[in-house]
């Protein structure tokens, strides 16, 4: 077999891998965002009926997917990479905002094995401003991160692969559009400072809870 069908082999096969991957990312969003609509339309919940009472403070579930790149305060390298993610937010008095997020990150390595990904899950505070038809915020906070990058080349597209966990400093901007009392579209712009594999990105975002 010589060089070109080999590497068009590898092209092939790679991307349907990728593929694969990135659906099953699609597929879990849409399971949690599957989850959070039945949550959201229980009637149980308070958000669904009458909150004439102002002392139930806003808070919102969150889920999307979008695209990162690699490589804070370094260059962006390689292609960037899919991104999902997912979260739960509380306002806290007038201005103030507690999050907790989960963001995975895969970049689509045509030529090379392993892909690199790298994941946070963080717990962030921020402040927000708040309109009649949505708002805007900026957080920060901490996360424990993981993930795989390449290390030595091994072969002619094969890479070392190093697993790594860290601590990271991650940031959140979010900015929201509401529909309905309960329910909104938005972007979220995220980060994560740290000493294995920094990144950042945006997610379009879908978010269910009480928003207003």
């Amino acid at each position: 077999m010589n060089i070109k069908n080999l590497v068009l082999g590898q092209i092939d096969s790679y991307i349907g891998f990728q593929i694969n991957i990135y659906m099953r990312l699609v597929k879990a969003n849409c399971l949690a965002l599957i989850c959070i609509v039945m949550f959201a339309l229980h009637p149980g919940n308070s958000y669904t009926q009458d909150n004439s009472n102002n002392t139930n403070m806003p808070f919102w579930f969150n889920a999307g997917c979008g695209a990162c790149l690699f490589g804070i305060p370094s260059p962006p390298a390689g292609w960037g990479a899919f991104s999902a993610g997912t979260g739960i937010s509380f306002q806290s008095g007038k201005s103030s905002l507690i999050s907790i997020r989960f963001t995975y990150n895969r970049e689509p390595a045509i030529f090379k094995s392993p892909d690199e990904r790298v994941w946070d899950v963080g717990i962030l505070y921020g402040i927000m401003a708040k309109k009649p038809y949505g708002f805007a915020s900026i957080s920060g906070g901490v996360s424990f991160v993981g993930g795989v990058k390449r290390g030595e080349k091994l072969d002619f597209l094969e890479y070392e692969k190093r697993s790594f966990n860290t601590v990271g400093f991650p940031v959140e901007g979010q900015l929201l559009f509401t529909l309905t009392p309960s329910f909104g579209l938005g972007f979220n712009g995220f980060a994560n400072i740290n000493g294995e594999k920094s990144f950042y990105g945006v997610l379009f975002c879908i978010k269910i809870g009480r928003l207003k």
